[in-house]
């Protein structure tokens, strides 16, 4: 069918049209809701017409439509829509794409709302920007073309639940990074000798977590940072590399300080939520797994809420192809450049 367009009220005529034919008020087929800037088949206004002028008006007015009137299109008899709805269904389309990327990604692949619809993060992820900040030495995410994941656990070594955790990981046989405070290694180190004895790595989470090092000066920053690792020192002959800010809050001054004393800082990308007391074990083994995809850095707790779900948590990693390693090891398998920094950075620094 072809569709025309009603014209403006006021156009005149080609001779022998009647003149209520280009005037819409007027119309007899207004039925069809006929005004101004509508749509309309010949069809619909052949019969209308049809109605009351004879055919030879009819073949008149035809003419008028033709002349006055703007042709659209050939289509269904279903009128057309109008050209302020044109780009509706595409603009409908994209918002639905878009809200339907952020659930899945934000859900299974551990990006969240407002990464899922910044197309500036796209970029950085394509380009492998956000992997490892050089300028800053943090990492943020492992290799995404390496089927990997670091199980990181912070605020211990407690008692009650460090041994467990141990246990758990040796039968499984893989490693983790433990980012312990200070007080606590001071208090247990028992522990601290018996997580390198399994083969997990040990890093700073400040010496006793009670400030955020962006909101103390830069004298009990530095204060907080080389005390944890004269303790840890004082137990193992070792020193520690990577460091995870309590609430992993800093800002320019704390990267400026942790550069400067040759740490690696580490965020994490799946937040297990593991420390609120009202989560069961299923809870804290379901969110991990719904959040991790290939390098992530998976943030638990040394809790014994943690290692009752360690268990699930390793099976379904396993059961996705994906396999445990130390933060170290995550480095060393970063893409390119993002891995020649890194070493550039430890070598720089190192005793």
């Amino acid at each position: 069918m072809n569709y025309l367009r009603m014209p403006k009220v006021g156009v005149e005529p080609t001779r022998g049209c009647p003149q209520w034919f280009l005037r819409p008020p007027r119309l007899p087929f207004r039925h069809y809701g006929a005004h101004v800037g509508s749509y309309y088949t010949v069809r619909q206004v052949r019969v209308s017409i049809a109605a009351v002028y004879p055919s030879s008006d009819i073949r008149c007015c035809d003419g008028a439509w033709y002349n006055h009137c703007v042709m659209l299109k050939d289509d269904l008899s279903s009128p057309a829509p109008r050209k302020s709805r044109r780009f509706l269904k595409p603009i409908i389309a994209g918002i639905t794409c878009l809200l339907v990327a952020g659930i899945w990604l934000g859900r299974y692949r551990g990006t969240g709302w407002t990464n899922a619809v910044n197309p500036f993060y796209w970029y950085h992820r394509m380009r492998g920007d956000d992997l490892y900040h050089a300028d800053q030495a943090v990492l943020l995410h492992g290799n995404r073309s390496i089927p990997e994941v670091v199980l990181t656990f912070d605020d211990g070594p407690h008692p009650e639940s460090r041994a467990a955790i141990l246990d758990i990981l040796a039968k499984e046989q893989i490693h983790a990074t433990f980012f312990d405070v200070g007080v606590n290694m001071a208090a247990h180190p028992d522990l601290e000798q018996a997580t390198l004895a399994q083969g997990s790595e040990i890093a700073n989470h400040s010496q006793d977590h009670a400030h955020r090092l962006d909101e103390i000066n830069g004298k009990e920053r530095r204060r907080e940072i080389n005390d944890a690792d004269i303790t840890f020192a004082s137990i193992t002959g070792k020193h520690l590399t990577l460091l995870r800010p309590p609430g992993m809050r800093y800002n320019d001054d704390v990267l400026h300080e942790t550069q400067a004393l040759g740490y690696i800082v580490v965020g994490y990308t799946t937040a297990s939520r593991d420390f609120d007391p009202n989560e069961t074990p299923a809870i804290i083994a379901q969110r991990t797994l719904s959040r991790t995809e290939n390098g992530s850095i998976i943030l638990l707790h040394d809790y014994a809420a943690t290692a009752a779900a360690l268990p699930d948590i390793i099976r379904g990693l396993k059961s996705r192809g994906l396999r445990c390693v130390t933060v170290s090891e995550m480095l060393k398998h970063l893409p390119g450049e993002p891995r020649i920094s890194a070493e550039q950075f430890q070598k720089s620094h190192a005793d």
